[in-house]
């Protein structure tokens, strides 16, 4: 399966933002994303998170994500969204499907030979949902329920990829970037012996490591940076 992955475009009407994030620039490379992704056919879009930066304001968050997710929508490709910390800070889980039209995590995709596993690790470590009021980026969790359904996405022949925003990559070793119960979670992957990948967006300088039989991909911020970042990949 080809598929097109992008993350931490933080858009807003802004030129800048905290000093080094370009969110008007990330919305045209989104574009030319977009139309590289429809030109090589791929087969799902999938957006790994921050898709808009919250700045204190949810009007303008409103706005921010109507107008970045009519862009996506308008390509013609089916696209997933695995919410991150900023967009969470602006909107709840039902508001933001609601108002961008996108599939979110947790969720499953698959075809013939692959199937794509979607996490959503926008808890509290007591299982709460991040808020407005409650939104510690350093303090994210994917809760109990939701690991007891990855336990049953990966029991499959199918060669498995796990998406999502905060770190689970072990080597990258950065406790404020990783979700919290990270290990747990890694170990459910290492012992289903079909995972091939986990990809994740959050940490905006991008990582990749291989660890045991798992590729970690942490995707650079379309953001940041002077040349496009996103990701054509076979899974």
């Amino acid at each position: 399966m080809k598929i097109g992955l992008f993350s931490d475009t933080h858009y807003c009407d802004r030129e800048l933002v905290n000093g080094d994030r370009k969110p008007q620039v990330a919305f045209a490379r989104l574009k030319e994303a977009l139309n590289e992704f429809n030109s090589c056919g791929v087969s799902l879009a999938i957006c790994l998170g921050d898709l808009i930066n919250y700045n204190g304001d949810t009007d303008e968050s409103r706005d921010s994500l109507e107008k970045i997710s009519s862009l996506i929508r308008n390509s013609g490709i089916k696209c997933v969204c695995c919410m991150g910390n900023h967009d969470n800070e602006a909107f709840n889980h039902n508001d933001f499907a609601e108002i961008s039209k996108l599939q979110l995590s947790p969720f499953m995709f698959e075809d013939k030979e692959a199937r794509l596993i979607f996490l959503d690790a926008s808890y509290t470590p007591d299982g709460k949902p991040l808020t407005q009021e409650w939104n510690d980026w350093t303090q994210c969790f994917v809760p109990s329920d939701q690991l007891e359904w990855l336990k049953n996405q990966l029991e499959t022949d199918k060669r498995c990829s796990v998406f999502i925003h905060q770190i689970l990559d072990p080597q990258l070793c950065d406790e404020d970037h990783t979700v919290c119960n990270a290990d747990e979670i890694n170990k459910i992957l290492n012992g289903s012996g079909n995972v091939t990948n986990v990809f994740q967006g959050h940490y905006h300088f991008g990582a990749e490591h291989k660890v045991n039989s798992i590729r970690y991909t942490t995707l650079k911020a379309m953001c940041m940076g002077d040349d496009n970042r996103f990701i054509i990949a076979e899974v």
